[in-house]
């Protein structure tokens, strides 16, 4: 033969040799990768996936309950204001008036009124932060005080 065919011949049994280790390299690589568990790298990457969707999934779920809960907050009574006087002179200031509102100015007032002998109980409904003239000025200070912390 010829020797530029055996030296081609040799070269090119070299570069096999050189590649056949280089691909080796990458195959054992590639196996330490898809160890991860007994199944193949399909099965792997699938059960990621569903688990990525079902991640998703809940994350949105998570915010259906964020706007919910939002939603109800806003008509929760969150506001309160509260005055505290003597409607009889003997007692210190045992006699209030109580204001809860939601985030509209919704809500109730409740009045309690300490009397030398007896006391009693008042509640009045509060719709938009509407005051008519069927409040005392005391519940009507309330209200005041209890819209003041919607507006801050």
């Amino acid at each position: 033969m010829q020797p530029i065919i055996i030296a081609t011949l040799i070269l090119l049994l070299c570069w096999n040799l050189y590649l056949s280790v280089r691909i080796l390299k990458i195959y054992r690589i590639f196996e330490k990768l898809t160890k991860v568990s007994d199944q193949p790298l399909l099965g792997v990457l699938n059960k990621i996936l569903r688990s990525k969707e079902k991640v998703e999934s809940e994350i949105a779920d998570l915010y259906q309950n964020i706007e919910r809960i939002d939603r109800q907050k806003a008509r929760s009574l969150q506001h309160l204001g509260i005055v505290s006087y003597n409607v009889s002179g003997s007692f210190q200031n045992q006699s209030f008036s109580l204001s809860m509102l939601d985030s509209v100015g919704n809500g109730v007032v409740i009045t309690h009124l300490v009397y030398a002998q007896t006391s009693k109980t008042y509640v009045k409904d509060v719709v938009r932060a509407r005051v008519n003239g069927r409040f005392t000025p005391e519940e009507k200070e309330s209200v005041k005080k209890a819209l003041s912390s919607i507006q801050k």
